[in-house]
């Protein structure tokens, strides 16, 4: 508890479930910040418009988005909005790319 003085509970339950949240507040944080680490790739990955990149980082995504809301540690619909909204940036991405022929295509061409 921060800026708060600990105090440990004298029944043996009690402490037992003090270690557990403990435990389990720090391996959830373990997994919010491997969520927030790959949506940071993702999205830069899609600012930077580069669909290669997005394409590996995609699944990656949406899989550790799954696990987090599997394990109660983000509401399933929370997980469900952030799912969607990177949907449609990766869809936008893709349509995107597909307008714009790449440079080899246009090579190819002339």
């Amino acid at each position: 508890m921060k800026g708060s003085k600990e105090v440990m509970p004298n029944i043996a339950s009690a402490i037992k479930q003090v270690k557990k949240s403990e435990r389990n507040r720090l391996r959830n944080k373990s997994y919010k910040s491997a969520m927030r680490t790959q949506l940071k790739k993702f999205l830069q990955s899609i600012e930077d418009e580069n669909v290669e990149v997005a394409k590996t980082e995609f699944p990656k995504t949406m899989q550790i988005l799954d696990k987090i809301g599997h394990r109660n540690i983000m509401h399933m619909n929370n997980v469900s909005r952030k799912k969607a909204a990177l949907h449609v940036k990766y869809n936008a991405l893709l349509a995107q790319a597909k307008a714009t022929p790449s440079q080899e295509n246009k090579e190819k061409e002339e």
